[in-house]
């Protein structure tokens, strides 16, 4: 299985995407090729202190991730936290 054709650097999370447009090829492009996927950023680009984030593209992915121990679910999305 080959990985998704998104550009480098692409970040779903910029407000500005979504004033332009909604991503919707590039998340129907996850969902074919990686539907559980890494989006490495730059140490600190989103708020939290990490290099990235996962991005989930299913429904029935999404609903068991909101099931795990340790997750967070608001209304700004799912945050995995510390599982222990």
């Amino acid at each position: 299985m080959t990985g998704p054709s998104i550009p480098e650097g692409f970040d779903f999370t910029d407000p500005d995407l979504y004033v332009r447009r909604v991503p919707t090829g590039e998340f129907a492009e996850l969902r074919r090729a990686a539907p559980v996927w890494w989006n490495p950023q730059r140490r600190g680009a989103s708020g939290f202190d990490d290099e990235g984030y996962w991005v989930v593209t299913k429904h029935a992915d999404v609903l068991e991730v909101s099931r795990l121990r340790g997750a967070k679910v608001d209304k700004t999305g799912v945050a995995m936290g510390d599982a222990t």
